[in-house]
């Protein structure tokens, strides 16, 4: 039950959950270069900065205690 928003954004993303046990967060272009990592992560949301990015389409990698969540993101 974790939301990524907004979707699409200007480049200021959160993620955020009811019980978000997140370890880890990966962003990566579609060329499949990792433009974002963040761990160790014990918080009630987490911020995502792509501000300074080309305006596209990214996949984000959320790994919890549970598995692997993949998202897209879209900066406009």
């Amino acid at each position: 039950d974790i939301q990524i928003s907004p979707n699409p954004s200007n480049g200021l993303f959160k993620i955020q959950g009811s019980n978000l046990l997140v370890e880890s967060v990966e962003v990566f272009n579609l060329l499949g270069e990792r433009i974002f990592y963040q761990k160790n992560l014990d918080q009630s949301q987490i911020i995502i900065d792509l501000s300074r990015f080309t305006n596209g389409l990214y996949i984000v990698n959320i790994k919890t205690k549970q598995g692997l969540i993949q998202q897209k993101l879209i900066k406009e």
